[in-house]
């Protein structure tokens, strides 16, 4: 009854309002709508099938027309047309009325994903069926060439994957490095979608790059797939120390230092029976001359040192997995975080160089990864300054901005990689601050001054503002280095200051309609109300409020945790008292008095005065109905 209602009430408001009428038929047209604009994307997300089906048999409509649609809390996709929506939440009965409307089971998302594959991802097999039956490509692949039985097999959907295999789909199909879905599967561990894989004939061959499922197994700790793909497949000497070595290495990572002795051990025993089949990398002086372990005493003395076993571990993925997997990095700057730990800080710089130009060679990194790469290096550089060690940290900034401008088509939030790299130019500053030589400190200025300016020409096509990425929390991914940095009391104002005078706009919101005065309240670092401090100086309006109503000082004064924010308070009372803009006050007249200003100022003045205003922001009759559905 309530459901019915909701429609009865939406199609009187349309009947009632032919100003909204019209709107509605010219957006139900649009090939391509922003976010939450299209009215049958948005009532398949909320399930509203009543009004769905009365917008179909009433309305002439684009039926392929595409959004950026946000499944269940991933990330934005674009190009989502509603069948494609439909299929990925397993809403059948949309499915179904879509494809009886003549919706096109093959168009694909920007990415290249088609609505089979959408169902595959979350492992819908009923719509999976009906779509293979109304006669969808089983194959077709995304843009990195994964097909609907190799995200199935990722995403651990065995009966997804059962159904496709059943239905004929390409057991060897290559995507991205050529990886077939065998190679995808082992990833996440899964034995029994590895068996089903196998028994439908997929083999343990090697990728583009040479590495087969057993090794990728390895690689991400899963011993019992390997162990099953060597009862399978009887793998070589060869294969079987590689794999053992990588399952060393992974339990090094974790903490368990008797498994990796084991592991360490199985290694050992391979190699003394095909000493003539297996190499090794001669010594490096980044790793302390340290090598491969030959012996049981070898593997006895390493276990008894982390920063060893970590060595070691590195040496291992750098021969078995080379530049172009991430994971070597990623050991490689472990054990550089083992060496600032011991305050070895040139071992430290150049172990973290080192995974640097693996990283940059590898071009397969995750976001979890580079924000942990930034953050501990931001950490690290902060350490090192104070106890009187110059690291070099343009190399770190410029790798931190290319992964930036790689952001977007990787599937990483750009906003996370900004608000590293804000926090790196602000340790950059406390490095050059600690340089004594006063030439020195002058040509480190100039590249900081260079850094700040290739940033924000960075973000010039960025849809979010510079500061408001600057000003976000960074990413915690449970490792603690999101916390170190914020207890760094980082000079953040100072590159507030910086950015601002390099030309980076102040006056900017995000969609929340919070300003970069919001933003700073909210910061986790102690250094917030210096931040708040510097955007008052540069004239952000302390009366602005968000899309809440909430000016700075309420936000801060109605956040939960008092203790952070007592010096914020204080910071913006004082403002708020001594400190109002005269284009505030003015704003505030010219709204109090209903005077028309938006044919009388220049537009960006405009915006100004209404940024004063949120009571009369989003009240269209456009804006009402979408958001009815």
């Amino acid at each position: 009854m309530r459901t019915e209602g909701k429609l009865a009430e939406f199609c009187k408001h349309l009947e009632n309002s032919p100003h909204t009428r019209k709107l509605f038929e010219e957006r139900l047209q649009e090939p391509v709508v922003p976010k939450d604009q299209s009215p049958l994307v948005t009532t398949v997300i909320s399930d509203r099938f009543n009004v769905f089906e009365y917008i179909l048999e009433h309305y002439s409509l684009n039926i392929e027309q595409e959004t950026s649609a946000v499944i269940e809390g991933g990330y934005p996709v674009e190009g989502a047309t509603p069948l494609w929506t439909a299929s990925t939440l397993g809403r059948l009965n949309f499915v179904k009325t879509l494809v009886k409307h003549g919706a096109d089971i093959e168009h694909t998302t920007i990415s290249k994903s088609t609505p089979l594959r959408g169902a595959a991802f979350d492992g819908h097999c009923d719509i999976c069926e009906y779509l293979i039956e109304c006669g969808a490509d089983i194959d077709k692949p995304n843009q990195v060439g994964q097909s609907p039985l190799t995200i199935a097999a990722a995403m651990q959907k065995i009966d997804c994957v059962r159904l496709l295999i059943k239905k004929g789909a390409n057991i060897k199909h290559r995507g991205h490095n050529g990886d077939t879905p065998l190679h995808v599967c082992v990833e996440s561990g899964d034995v029994k979608i590895a068996t089903l894989l196998v028994n439908a004939g997929a083999e343990n061959v090697p990728n583009d790059v040479e590495f087969t499922p057993s090794i990728l197994a390895a690689c991400y700790g899963h011993q019992d797939v390997v162990m099953y793909l060597n009862k399978t497949f009887h793998l070589d000497a060869v294969e079987m120390y590689n794999c053992y070595c990588l399952l060393a290495a992974k339990e090094v990572l974790g903490g368990n230092d008797s498994a990796a002795e084991k592991w360490m051990t199985e290694a050992v025993s391979v190699r003394k029976t095909n000493l003539d089949l297996i190499g090794q990398l001669q010594a490096d002086d980044v790793y302390d001359g340290i090598q491969e372990p030959l012996t049981l005493s070898d593997v006895q003395h390493i276990v008894q040192d982390e920063s060893r076993m970590f060595f070691v571990s590195s040496i291992y993925c750098e021969r078995i997995l080379g530049r172009i997997h991430p994971t070597t990095a990623f050991y490689i700057r472990i054990s550089g975080d083992m060496a600032l730990a011991e305050n070895r800080y040139q071992k430290c710089v150049d172990l973290w160089q080192r995974s640097l130009d693996f990283d940059n060679a590898a071009r397969m990194a995750y976001e979890l990864q580079i924000t942990e790469d930034l953050l501990f290096a931001i950490r690290g550089f902060s350490i090192m300054a104070s106890n009187g060690f110059i690291p070099p940290v343009q190399p770190h900034f410029k790798w931190g901005l290319k992964e930036f401008k790689l952001a977007h088509e990787s599937k990483i939030s750009e906003v996370s990689v900004v608000s590293c790299l804000f926090r790196m130019l602000a340790a950059w500053v406390r490095v050059c601050e600690s340089i004594e030589d006063l030439q020195a400190q002058q040509k480190e200025k100039e590249l900081i001054y260079e850094a700040a300016q290739d940033l924000i020409h960075a973000m010039d096509d960025n849809t979010c503002p510079l500061l408001i990425a600057c000003l976000q929390n960074v990413p915690d991914h449970g490792s603690g280095a999101g916390k170190d940095v914020y207890s760094q009391k980082l000079p953040l104002g100072r590159v507030i200051s910086l950015l601002i005078d390099h030309g980076c706009p102040i006056h900017c919101e995000d969609d929340n309609g919070n300003f970069p005065l919001h933003l700073a309240v909210m910061l986790k670092d102690e250094s917030s109300p210096e931040c708040i401090r510097t955007l008052i100086e540069y004239g952000a309006h302390t009366d602005a409020v968000n899309f809440n109503n909430k000016t700075a000082l309420e936000l801060a004064k109605s956040m939960d945790d008092p203790k952070p924010t007592t010096g914020v308070v204080a910071e913006l009372s004082k403002a708020s008292t001594h400190a109002f803009s005269l284009q505030c006050l003015a704003s505030r007249a010219v709204i109090r008095n209903s005077v028309d200003y938006s044919r009388v100022l220049p537009a960006p003045l405009v915006r100004f005065v209404s940024w004063h205003e949120r009571d009369q922001r989003g009240c269209g009759e456009n804006n009402n109905t979408i958001s009815s559905l």
